[in-house]
């Protein structure tokens, strides 16, 4: 029979799943927020959604990625402030956000890699002439797979990676001082 959960256990635990879900939720926020800002900072402003090659969206996914990239790193910075206190919440502040910003990290990372020049305000792709291409590119697809992928093994190999070493640390002999 399972042991129940003591009351003070979960109160205890409640400020920082209350910080996991304003961290997770606050970032994907911002991320987005931020967007715009970001395209006008760059200059890849213009184009629109009908244009061949699909400038309006490369330059949009490009900018989202940079801001995705913003707020999976305020994120690992907010676990590693709340690891020692809660670490089921740190834990999971640092898979969720790769879950939600690391495809289209992986995303912005192949465009600027395809598009020489994008930040100097040339606008050149050989990759994608037409949206039908761009919407349906296999590395990108491939890139979102792989990371969604990654991040779920990582969920379910980190507990027991994490169990092994703490126990391994705790199995180390003490050295005995020579007097």
């Amino acid at each position: 029979m399972p042991e129940k959960s003591e009351p003070s256990s979960f109160l205890s635990q409640l400020p920082g799943m209350v910080f996991f879900f304003v961290t997770v939720i606050g970032t994907m926020h911002l991320a987005h927020e931020f967007r715009e800002p970001v395209m006008r900072w760059l200059s890849l402003e213009g184009g629109s959604p009908g244009d061949e090659p699909p400038w309006y969206f490369i330059t949009g996914d490009f900018a989202e990625g940079i801001c995705s990239l913003g707020a999976l790193l305020l994120s690992l910075f907010c676990a590693a402030l709340a690891w020692k206190k809660w670490p089921q919440s740190a834990g999971m502040m640092v898979w969720m956000p790769f879950i939600w910003h690391g495809g289209k990290i992986a995303q912005s990372w192949i465009i600027f890699h395809y598009c020489p020049g994008l930040l100097d305000g040339q606008r050149t792709t050989a990759r994608w002439p037409t949206f039908e291409s761009y919407l349906n590119d296999p590395l990108i697809d491939s890139a979102h797979t792989t990371i969604l992928v990654g991040t779920v093994v990582m969920v379910f190999a980190s507990p027991p990676l994490f169990r092994l070493l703490r126990k391994a640390r705790n199995e180390q002999p003490v050295p005995i001082a020579e007097t």
